[in-house]
């Protein structure tokens, strides 16, 4: 059975990375009592194009290796699963399994109900130790343990995990609007864990959300208590040219209390390295951690302006800011006026404003306090952030703003940051191209659950995501390839997503488009500046009574008519 499960193994690892759209009524009539759930769905992941695009990049040693796996078709054809099993491309495809160590058993709901076919198959390539289970539009193949196999036919109609209180109430957090990939996880070990991810797009934007539900004895839900959500100072500023940014909110207050509920609880008051630790604070007019923790006001900010490394990989300039919000400003005056002078820093005023400052063979850092903040500033001279933007600005891009709700919150320019990685050229434009717009994410606690939000500014299913597949998924491969080689794998990922543009802006328009139509259309806004890596030209795009044409600017990676491929 290792052989036959090879291709599904391999649809596995890709349609999570192209899933968009549809919800998945499979993933609630999934039995209970299992570690893994996963769905998605073959249609709404254009698995057709996916598989094709990843078997025109493939090297030919890769190929046969896939060969190899035992089944008499080729299982980067989408069709030939099709005319072999009589899989419904518009059903989700279905997995249940256990974690490595505990039961044996794993479940592949596959949408046909063509069983004969799948036996037939699976007899040709001698595997053993599985069932197959008539489930209406469904054939459920099972392998592993004989028991685990039997238990799982006795009980996989009876009760299903919607009837979970922990899947519904994960179910109930995600906003997800119709996704195509979703996967559910359950650990019942020293910490009780469960988990809920669902993909989808929401027009031009990927989206991906996350609930999970921790619980311990102990600490965790006194800790995650305290987060706040939102932000609590709206008049931190940061550096205008700032390309990324990350912000924690918690309610000082509540930490403060909790953090004298932990002190008792755990008996800190006996331990000897806490009370150092307390005794090294009356340096600083401080009598306790408890003093510390009121000096804060609730918003910690990270943001980067610059990163350069050098050519052996290792970090040659970084600028950026960390900056703390404060309720007590002068009892932080009097900690920052203590530690300069313990630490022998560099004392200047600038606009009457106090300035410490320090360095080392590397970096120039810089302490001061503006706008009710503590600014801990790297490479950054501070008028960069007395005449900055306010933080609120760098959440509030082109996205959709998360990054300013839950407690953690982020947004950054990935563009900008792979640029100073050393990368390969054609992998490099496949990643431009699909961070092409800000990325934003956000992490929030209510009533026991995390929520995690993730969205970019361009579908992960978009330009170049093929080239990214492989680039993942076949390493070994993947580093043998030239840059001549992975800049025709841009080219042609670039003519396939102006194809599915084409095919897109027909079903609006009832004709295909210029490359400025398309970008007015919102469909794909880039269109008209997308350029061959190798030339560094246009793609000429025709239009003739009903049909287009794509080709590359000189020719030399081929061209796409009518949704043919000439590559293929």
């Amino acid at each position: 059975m290792r052989k036959s499960t090879a291709a599904f193994i391999l649809l596995v690892i890709i349609i999570p990375i192209m899933a968009c759209v549809e919800p998945s009524s499979l993933m609630s009539e999934m039995p209970e009592g299992y570690s893994v759930y996963m769905t998605y769905n073959p249609k709404n992941a254009n698995l057709k194009e996916t598989l094709a695009a990843v078997e025109d990049i493939l090297p030919e040693e890769a190929m046969d290796d896939i060969s190899s796996s035992g089944l008499r078709f080729n299982p980067l054809n989408w069709d030939a699963w099709e005319d072999e099993l009589g899989l419904d491309y518009s059903n989700d495809i279905g997995v249940v399994t256990n974690f490595p160590g505990d039961e044996r058993l794993t479940a592949f709901y596959l949408p046909t109900e063509d069983i004969q076919a799948v036996e037939h198959l699976l007899d040709e390539l001698d595997a053993d130790d599985y069932k197959l289970i008539d489930h209406g539009s469904y054939t459920v193949v099972l392998t592993g343990d004989e028991d685990a196999m039997d238990s799982f036919e006795r009980t996989f109609e009876n009760r299903s995990i919607s009837e979970l209180n922990d899947y519904e109430q994960l179910a109930g957090a995600i906003n997800v609007h119709d996704p195509g990939f979703s996967l559910y996880m359950r650990i019942e070990q020293e910490v009780s864990l469960s988990y809920l991810l669902e993909i989808g797009n929401d027009g031009n934007q990927s989206v991906i959300e996350v609930a999970v539900i921790l619980r311990d004895e102990l600490s965790i839900p006194v800790i995650f208590e305290c987060f706040s959500n939102g932000i609590a100072h709206e008049d931190i500023l940061v550096p205008e040219n700032t390309i990324g940014a990350a912000r924690f909110g918690f309610d000082h207050d509540q930490l403060a209390d909790s953090w004298r509920s932990i002190e008792r609880r755990f008996n800190f008051e006996d331990d000897w390295k806490y009370q150092s630790f307390n005794q090294g604070l009356t340096v600083f007019g401080l009598s306790s951690t408890t003093d510390l923790i009121e000096i804060l006001g609730g918003d910690i900010l990270v943001t980067l302006a610059d990163i350069e490394f050098d050519d052996h990989g290792d970090l040659k300039n970084l600028e950026g800011v960390i900056a703390i919000s404060l309720a007590d400003v002068e009892g932080m005056k009097d900690m920052l006026r203590s530690i300069a002078m313990l630490a022998d820093f560099k004392c200047d005023r600038i606009d009457q404003t106090e300035l410490y400052s320090f360095e080392d063979s590397y970096n120039e850092y810089s302490l001061f306090i503006c706008n009710s903040a503590l600014y801990i500033a790297v490479n950054t001279r501070p008028e960069s952030i007395t005449g900055g933007i306010p933080m609120e600005d760098v959440f509030m891009g082109d996205v959709a703003g998360i990054a300013v709700e839950g407690f953690l919150g982020a947004s950054m320019d990935p563009e900008i940051l792979l640029r100073k990685l050393d990368v390969p050229s054609g992998i490099m434009d496949a990643l431009d191209e699909i961070f092409r717009q800000p990325v934003e994410i956000s992490i929030a606690y209510d009533d026991g659950v995390f929520h995690g939000t993730l969205r970019s500014g361009k579908f992960l299913g978009g330009v170049g995501a093929e080239a990214l597949i492989f680039a993942m998924t076949f390493p070994k491969y993947s580093s043998d390839v030239q840059d001549h080689q992975m800049e025709e794998i841009t080219c042609r990922c670039n003519m396939r997503s102006l194809a599915s543009g084409e095919s897109m802006f027909y079903g609006m328009e009832n004709r295909y488009g210029t490359l400025e139509e398309l970008a007015v259309s919102d469909i794909m806004e880039n269109a008209p500046v997308l350029i061959c890596p190798t030339c560094g030209e246009n793609y000429i795009v025709t239009l003739n009574n009903g049909s287009y044409r794509i080709e590359c600017p000189r020719g030399l990676h081929g061209s796409v008519e009518d949704g043919l491929f000439s590559w293929q």
